[in-house]
Parts: structure tokens; C-alpha cells; sequence
């Protein structure tokens, strides 16, 4: 019955063992599975900034080309702008990607998406009015606060993941310092059991070597222990050769009892790089009594009946039995634990290169000056940014209060303070005004001040971050200077506009009744007087009815150069050989009299103001009847075709759509070419007066017939050798 009960007790040390190493494997388990889930969560929200970022870059990456183009007209920023909005997309679909485990961020990524959405057909309505309307300070403000909007989203969603980025930091470095805690612990308690289990057994058995007369019942006894350890429990006797091999033995290495005694470790467990030093070891101890890797545990690999490998530690013991020399070997298989340890090993080593490389990003960031501050305001670290925007060095700034960067008239207002006070209150401030540079010079910065808590949700520090928006503000500051300056144009062109309407008013009434007064008194006293004259007093008055004549024509010709302007401007669809032909009835007995020759063509159906065009063929037509040669019959040519504007006569600024292309050309006296613009303006004669009568008005009136149809007309010629004058109208008109 005593040694009944030895045997169950030694039966319950090793169960309890067993279950004691188990429930600690589970438990080393857990703790490295809690560990690389908290790096893997801490890594997910560095990756959800870094792509946050990445939006806003690519959108001010964007929007730089968008303005780019507008400034150079270089059409290789529109590439880089449709690249930097392709990249928007692409970071956004990342962002939606790793979120989508977090419905508030999901939430949060949407708004981002309206705004961005926004943002991009802003700028992409922009390129598409540019050629039809300009662009206004509004368009441009509403640009400026799209912007704004996905700043603040960003920020927001910014917010929200650096609360996460602090619970999971805080969760990961405890996990970090309980995890490799607790695998020591659990080591040194598996190996305190090992050592209670073995005295204990000891202990049985010696109490079962005195109760026991039979060595043969001891050595079953024995084996019933072996068999129960739970580790592999190896005899070898003298020789080398195995004599027992528990139950576990057979698990571990796939060789059944009676395939494993009477074999030598050589030929069984052991790889063949051990076999020498193993047999060289055997010998020297049995031939001295001294080794020396007995009762060391060693870690060595060992091979299984399928020839695999795997991790073990083994202690090996001398025993005497029956005057015998025995060895016992324990063996430990330690796969699943040097898997968890490379595992450890490995998420270790990642995190921290994960970390290197935040910091090294931060550090190599120069558009934004990231700056990390104590709890008091004082600069705890500084990045290249930081120097390139405000021109510290490290070294320089290091260790000071970021009171340095503000005016005088900020100190003085305690706005310093006043931002990290708002920070502490509401996790976050923004400002923007003008900075201090270590050279003494001012930028106008963008700051974000963010405040840092620790796991008891108390503030130890602040992150800083600035923008030098020095460009920007200049940019507003000169759209609010010319839009005031347009303001003040506008108010004196309205100004002007009534009076030349008051202008017009007397030249049509006021200016004409004197005239047809002196026109009459003249008249009269050529007609009635002129027995009273001398030759010299008749000639007088004849040179003044000719002014008055002149002055009359002028009058007239002012008028209708006004009436181009501020006429209503009700656009009919017309065909063009209906007004010349009505035109041509005008002029028919100039063209009787100087035998001039009028060619037409089939003309355009163009939508046009009626009275206005008839003005400006009536000009052209006369022009080029006045302006003939002497002693050669005037020789006219009308036609026109349909065409496109880029592709006939290249660069211009009308946008490409289909155009009535009008040529009239003659073969009078011309001009010389580097006249061709000077003749479209007003009062601008080029030919003797006392020759050629008229006012110098007459091409100015084209010309703003042409601009009220939205077209352009041009002039060539040649001295001696004829004119041309090519019009280009639209042959439609947009709705409005």
C-alpha cells in the first residue's frame, strides 16, 4: 500500500507539473500574441497620418500646377496637376482602406471626400472659364476656403487618430516591458517546477528504496516515473546503448520502444555534426569519471525518425546502478518557444525600425517646421523644416522657449501663452500672423499647436507645427489691393459713362445747332453779300463752311462710334450679302463715278447686331473707295468661308470654335505695314487731309463693331499696292 501510494503521488507531481508548464505556455502565448497586436495597431495609425498627409500634399501639390499654369500658361502643369489629383485619389482609397475598421474615421473620410471633391472641381472649373469669363477675387477666395475646409478635416481626422496613436502607443510599450517580464517569470517557474518535480521524485524514490527489499520493484517503479515525466527520459547503460524510452520519447522523435533500445544516440536523435564530440565524451568519462558536459543543460538541435530538425535542451546525468555506469538524458523539446522568441525578436526589431523611420521622416520634413515642446513651452527637438523656415540651427534653439519666434506686439498681448493655454483646454490651437526669423525678418506663419497627454490624460509636452505662407499672404494682400483698385476704376469708368453720355447728348443737340447756324449765316452772306467781298473775305468763308462741314462730320462720326458702345445689343441671324448688297445701293453713285468694281461671293448666315455690322461694311466699303489710286477704277473684293480660328491663324485669345472669316480687299493706295495696328485707332489718319477728307474715326468704329461680336479683325498692306482686312465673327452665339 506504501509504495501504491508513493507511485500515485509521483504520478500527481508530474501532472501537476505538466498542467502548471501548460497553463504557462498558454500564458507566454498570450502575452507575445497582445504584443505584436499592439504593434501591428500602433503601426495601422502611423500609416493612417502618414497617408492623411499624403491627400494634403498631393492637393497642394495640385493646386500649386493649377496656379502655375495660370501664370505661365505652360501647358506641362496641367500633366503635373491631372498626376497630383490622380495621386489624391490613389492616398484617399488608402485612407478609406485602412480606416474602414473605424466607422467614425469612415465618417470623417467621407466629409474629407465631399470637400476634396469640391476642391478639385473648383480648380478643374477654373481651367475650363478661364478663356470665356475671368476669374474673380470671389472664385479665387472660394478656392482659398475649399482649401481650408480639407485642412480642417484632415486636422480633424488627424485628431482623432493621434488619440488612437497615444492609447495604442501607451498599450504597446506595456505590453513591450510586461512581455519579455513575463517570459522570464514563467521561465524560471517552469524550471522551479522541474526542480520541486525532481526532488520530489527523488524524494519518492528513495522513500521507495527503503520500503523496497526487490531492486527489481524499483526499477519498475522507475520506469512508471519516466513514463509519467513530461519530457522525454532517456537511460543509456555503459556501452552507450539505450535501455529505456518513455512514452514522451516516442512522441518527440517518432521511434517506438522497441525500435529505440539497444540503438545509441548516434544512430538515432542525435545530427551527425554532434556524433564525434558525443562518442568522444562517452569515452573520457568512462575512462576518467570526469566530463564535462554532464548535468549542464545545453541547447543542441535533435533529429527526429524523419530526419527533421528541431530545437531541444538536454541534460544528461551519471547514475550507478546494479555497480553499473548509467546515464540519464532529459530532453525538452523548446520549438514552440524559440518560435516565439524569433517572433518577439522579429515585431521588436520592426517596431523599431517603424519608429526610425517616423522620426527620420519628421526630421527630413522642410515645408513644415515640426517642433516638439515641454510642458513650459521649451524646444525639445527641431527638424530640417524648422531651420530652412525660421534659421536656427539645432544647436542653437534647443532647450529655449518658442517665445522667441513671436513680435513684440504678440508678447505683449500674451499670445504665446494664450495658444498653449487653448491647447491644453481643447487639445489643439491654430493662428496665423507674422513670425520672427533668427535674422530678425518676418514671414507670416500657419501654426497648429497640438497638446500631448500621457496614460493618465495629463498634458507633458506639445506638438508645433508651422508653415511659412509669406507668399500667400503677399498673393491676398494683392488681390485686395487691385480688387480695391478695381473698385476705384469702376466707380470712375461709371463716371465717365455718364459723361460721355452727357457728351453725346450735346454733341447730338447742343454742339449741332451752332453749327447749322454758322453753316446758314455762311451761306447767306455768300450768297446775298458776296457784291460787298473781296476775293480774299469769299475765300475766308468758304474755308469756314468747310470746317463747319468737317466739324459736322465729325460730330456725326463720334456719335456713331458711341452708339457701338452703348446701344442695346440685340443679335439677329443674318446673311451678310443682304446688308452688303444694301450698302452697295449707298455708295452707288460713288461707284458710277469712279468706275469701281465690287466682286461678292456667297456670304456667311451669322448672328449678328444688324445696324452695327451695316456700319462697319459702310465704313470699310467707303474706305476703300475714298483711298483709291488716281487714274485706276477701284477694284473691290468681298467673300468669306467658315473656318477654325487656332488652326487658320494660330495663337490667339478667342477660344476654338467655328468663325465667319470675312476678307475685303482692294487695290487702293494702302499703307505702309507698320501702320496696321495704328489705324484701328481713333482720330488716326495717315494720308493728307486736304485730300482725303473724313475724320480718322471710321476704323475705330470697325474695330468695336468687331469687339461687340466677340471677334477680331485684322489689317495687311502694302504702299501702292491695296489693302485687306480679315474678320473673324463667331457663327454662334452663346446661351445666356
Amino acid at each position: 500500500m506504501i509504495e501504491k501510494a508513493s507511485h500515485y503521488r509521483i504520478k500527481i507531481i508530474f501532472l501537476f507539473a505538466a498542467i502548471f508548464l501548460f497553463a504557462l505556455s498558454i500564458l507566454s502565448y498570450i502575452r507575445i500574441k497582445n504584443l505584436i497586436a499592439a504593434s501591428d495597431l500602433v503601426s495601422h495609425t502611423i500609416m493612417v497620418k502618414s497617408e492623411l498627409e499624403n491627400v494634403f500634399s498631393s492637393l497642394v501639390i495640385a493646386e500649386s500646377n493649377h496656379r502655375a499654369y495660370f501664370i505661365s500658361k505652360d501647358s506641362t502643369f496641367l500633366n503635373d496637376f491631372s498626376e497630383a489629383l490622380d495621386d489624391v485619389s490613389y492616398h484617399l482609397e488608402k485612407v478609406q482602406s485602412l480606416t474602414s475598421d473605424n466607422p467614425s474615421q469612415q465618417l470623417n473620410l467621407i466629409k474629407l471626400k465631399a470637400v476634396v471633391h469640391d476642391r478639385v472641381d473648383y480648380m478643374i472649373g477654373i481651367l475650363s472659364d478661364v478663356a470665356t469669363k475671368p476669374i474673380t477675387v470671389q472664385r479665387w477666395l472660394q478656392g482659398k476656403n475649399l482649401m481650408n475646409a480639407v485642412r480642417s478635416q484632415i486636422d480633424l481626422m488627424e485628431h482623432e487618430e493621434k488619440q488612437l496613436l497615444s492609447n495604442r502607443s501607451a498599450e504597446f510599450h506595456k505590453e513591450t516591458f510586461a512581455t519579455p517580464l513575463s517570459n522570464i517569470l514563467l521561465i524560471i517557474a517552469s524550471a522551479l517546477i522541474l526542480v520541486i518535480a525532481y526532488f520530489r521524485i527523488i524524494k519518492e524514490l528513495k522513500k521507495t528504496d527503503v520500503l523496497s527489499s526487490n531492486v527489481s520493484d524499483g526499477e519498475t517503479r522507475l520506469r512508471d516515473i519516466l513514463e509519467a515525466a513530461p519530457d522525454a527520459v532517456i537511460t543509456i547503460d555503459h556501452s552507450g546503448r539505450i535501455t529505456s524510452w518513455n512514452i514522451e520519447a516516442e512522441n518527440m522523435f517518432g521511434y517506438e520502444k522497441d525500435e529505440a533500445i539497444g540503438k545509441t544516440l548516434t544512430e538515432t536523435i542525435l545530427p551527425q555534426r554532434y556524433r564525434e564530440a558525443y562518442t568522444l565524451g562517452l569515452k573520457q568519462f568512462l575512462e576518467t569519471g570526469e566530463g564535462s558536459g554532464l548535468n549542464t543543460l545545453i541547447e543542441i538541435h535533435a533529429i527526429r525518425k524523419d530526419y527533421t530538425e528541431f530545437p531541444v535542451e538536454l541534460k544528461i546525468s551519471a547514475s550507478r546502478q546494479r555497480e553499473q555506469q548509467i546515464f540519464i538524458g532529459f530532453v525538452r523539446d523548446v520549438s514552440i518557444r524559440k518560435h516565439n522568441e524569433e517572433a518577439l525578436q522579429i515585431q521588436t526589431q520592426q517596431l523599431f525600425e517603424s519608429e526610425e523611420r517616423y522620426h527620420s521622416m519628421v526630421a527630413e520634413v522642410q515645408d513644415y517646421a515640426i517642433i516638439l515642446l515641454d510642458k513650459e513651452g521649451n524646444i525639445q527637438n527641431w527638424n530640417k523644416g524648422a531651420e530652412k523656415i525660421k534659421g536656427y540651427t539645432a544647436e542653437e534653439i534647443i532647450g529655449k522657449s518658442f517665445f522667441v519666434f513671436y513680435t513684440r506686439e504678440a508678447l505683449a498681448g500674451h499670445l504665446p501663452q494664450q495658444l498653449l493655454q487653448r491647447a491644453i483646454q481643447t487639445g489643439r490651437a491654430s493662428d496665423e500672423g507674422w513670425r520672427v526669423r533668427k535674422d530678425g525678418s518676418l514671414f507670416w506663419g500657419s501654426i497648429v499647436i497640438t497638446a500631448l497627454h500621457d496614460k493618465d490624460n495629463q498634458v507633458f509636452g506639445f506638438v508645433k507645427v508651422t508653415r511659412d505662407l509669406t507668399e500667400n499672404k503677399k498673393a491676398q494682400d494683392e488681390i485686395v489691393r487691385q480688387k480695391e483698385n478695381l473698385e476705384t476704376q469702376n466707380i470712375e469708368l461709371q463716371r465717365a459713362n455718364k459723361e460721355l453720355e452727357s457728351f453725346t447728348y450735346i454733341s447730338s443737340h447742343d454742339l449741332q445747332e451752332p453749327l447749322r447756324k454758322i453753316q446758314t449765316f455762311s451761306s447767306r452772306i455768300l450768297s446775298e453779300e458776296s457784291g460787298h467781298l473781296s476775293e480774299k473775305g469769299k475765300n475766308y468763308f468758304l474755308r469756314i463752311d468747310d470746317a463747319a462741314n468737317r466739324m459736322q462730320m465729325l460730330i456725326a462720326d463720334l456719335l456713331a462710334y458711341s452708339r457701338t458702345t452703348t446701344a442695346e445689343q440685340t443679335f439677329e441671324t443674318v446673311n451678310l450679302n443682304h446688308i452688303v448688297e444694301d450698302v452697295i445701293n449707298e455708295f452707288r453713285e460713288v461707284i458710277a463715278e469712279k468706275n469701281a468694281t465690287i466682286e461678292t461671293g456667297p456670304l456667311c448666315d451669322v448672328p449678328v447686331i444688324p445696324f452695327q455690322i451695316r456700319q462697319m461694311m459702310h465704313n470699310l466699303i467707303g474706305n476703300a473707295l475714298k483711298f483709291s489710286k488716281d487714274h485706276s477704277a477701284p477694284h473691290i473684293r468681298i467673300q468669306s468661308e467658315k473656318i477654325n480660328l487656332r488652326r487658320q491663324i494660330g495663337e490667339n485669345h478667342l477660344p476654338e470654335k467655328e468663325y465667319c472669316h470675312i476678307r475685303m480687299s482692294d487695290n487702293g493706295i494702302g499703307f505702309e505695314p507698320q501702320y496696321k495696328e495704328r489705324i484701328f485707332e481713333l482720330f488716326q489718319r495717315l494720308n493728307h487731309k486736304a485730300k482725303y477728307d473724313g475724320t480718322g474715326i471710321g476704323l475705330a468704329i470697325v474695330k468695336r463693331v468687331v469687339e461687340n461680336h466677340d471677334g477680331i479683325i485684322t489689317a495687311s498692306a502694302e504702299l501702292n499696292k491695296g489693302a485687306t482686312f480679315d474678320i473673324y465673327i463667331p457663327t454662334s452665339r452663346a446661351k445666356s
